[in-house]
């Protein structure tokens, strides 16, 4: 399984946890400005997720709702992480690291497309395509 983590989630997180994931399972995390660049548009990332049969990992909450047919056309799975407003880096690390494995374990459990919103506090919550 290949995860993506676009630029609204800092880089590092996505290295660190690809480092993690190595020898252990056959999940792969990148950085989609590692990949594709630095400053991809929602449209063209969506359509070069379908292409490589990741899974997108943000905290744009927004693009949800903006790109939900898009998402649903290209069949791309997504995770929506969601902060409390101004938090930092070190928050955003320790938050998805204690959220990594519920990650991993929605991702292969769930039947494909799907997208899910993972509050800051609570549980996730998993929506099919309509």
């Amino acid at each position: 399984m290949n995860f993506y983590f676009d630029e609204n989630l800092p880089r590092a997180i996505a290295r660190a946890l690809n480092e993690l994931e190595k020898n252990r399972t056959d999940t792969i995390v990148l950085s989609t400005e590692d990949v594709w660049g630095k400053g991809i548009k929602d449209s063209p990332l969506i359509e070069k997720l379908h292409e490589a049969g990741g899974i997108m990992v943000t905290n744009d909450l927004k693009m949800k709702h903006n790109y939900y047919e898009l998402l649903k056309k290209n069949g791309v799975s997504a995770f929506f992480i969601a902060f409390p407003s101004g938090v930092n880096f070190e928050y955003r690390y320790q938050h998805v690291f204690k959220i990594w494995e519920d990650i991993k374990k929605i991702a292969r459990k769930e039947k494909h497309p799907f997208i899910c919103k993972i509050p800051n506090r609570g549980k996730p919550k998993v929506e099919y395509f309509k």
